[in-house]
């Protein structure tokens, strides 16, 4: 897409793609502490891809990355000490994912996105959710969510 290449029209993997994996993992651990990032740039002078390290108070830290240069499988991991979740991809709309507990056994939601048997056999595109959620705020005269406030975007 010729956009992505141009700087004049904001391109670049980290504002076309990493959006997704930060928006992500601000959702499941707020606002990092310190940030550290590390990528290569076109022969243009946007980002060709980047690895961004967040880290938060206490233990936690997060990995992200974005590429314009493959496709990645766009899946999510958050693991901790009591075991871990993967979210298969893409992971920025609701899918499946499996919860694997330290020293057990895991466990598996097909998501939301599955074709029931007996079903024409439509899948969403996983845009719903937002779109219903402004439908909300509209009907309830808000200029902003709670989900999603501006804050956060």
């Amino acid at each position: 897409v010729p956009r992505l290449l141009d700087p004049a029209l904001a391109g670049g993997a980290l504002l076309d793609l990493g959006v997704y994996p930060v928006s992500f993992v601000h959702s499941v651990l707020g606002y990092p502490e310190q940030i550290v990032a590390v990528g290569t740039l076109t022969t243009g002078g946007v980002d060709a891809q980047e690895v961004v390290t967040l880290a938060y108070p206490g233990p936690a830290t997060a990995v992200c990355t974005s590429t314009m240069l493959a496709a990645t499988p766009t899946r999510a991991s958050i693991i901790g000490r009591a075991g871990r979740a993967e979210v298969t991809g893409p992971f920025f709309r609701p899918g499946s994912f499996t919860v694997t507990p330290l020293g057990g056994e895991p466990w598996s939601w097909p998501g939301p996105g599955v074709t029931p048997p007996g079903t024409d056999g439509t899948v969403s595109a996983g845009f719903q959710y937002q779109a219903a959620e402004v439908a909300r705020c509209v009907t309830g005269g808000r200029m902003e969510s709670a989900t999603m406030p501006w804050s956060a975007t």
